[in-house]
């Protein structure tokens, strides 16, 4: 399905970019997204051959047509009268991406053990735009097990400073 979703993503794309409208659409995917993630139960309710497809389009008619750009309304429309909602995220996915590679932005996912500063987070940013040649979006976790340092994965590196990790190499050889 990856191929699909794949086809998906570049036709909307591509007609986003036409009309110069691949902002909106991304923000329209990314409520669409966020939606889809607090309601399990919505893609299930897309792929039921219990439930019309009237039925379906009623309820992404009255869930996001005034919410989302008219092409992401369409392109959910489409996706459940084919019967592909289940790559909905997939799809979602790869829209991002393309608009990523298209802007020359890359998303950091930042781990530490504490909440970085302000300061802190800038000088990263900073640092991994300046690593990547990209401007750097950063999503923030915080995971008391690290005990220090940062867990930077980026473009599909992980860069591991964490002292779990240095505790870790330490005792590694220390074993040996």
């Amino acid at each position: 399905m990856k191929e699909t979703s794949k086809d998906y993503a570049v036709a909307l794309f591509r007609l986003a970019c036409e009309t110069r409208s691949d902002e909106a659409v991304l923000s329209g995917l990314a409520l669409v997204k966020q939606v889809f993630s607090e309601t399990p139960g919505m893609i299930a309710f897309l792929r039921s051959p219990a439930i019309s497809k009237e039925a379906k389009l009623a309820a992404l008619k009255e869930a996001f047509e005034s919410e989302v750009h008219e092409y992401v309304f369409s392109f959910l429309a489409l996706m459940t009268e084919r019967g592909d909602a289940e790559i909905l995220e997939e799809t979602i996915e790869s829209y991002e991406a393309l608009y990523h590679a298209q802007k020359q932005l890359a998303t950091a996912r930042v781990v530490s053990a504490t909440e970085l500063t302000a300061e802190e987070k800038e000088k990263l940013i900073e640092a991994l735009s300046k690593k990547s040649g990209k401007q750097v979006l950063a999503e923030y976790e915080i995971d008391p097990t690290l005990l220090g340092g940062l867990v930077v994965e980026m473009d599909g590196v992980v860069l591991d400073g964490s002292l779990s990790r240095r505790l870790k190499t330490l005792k590694d050889v220390m074993d040996e």
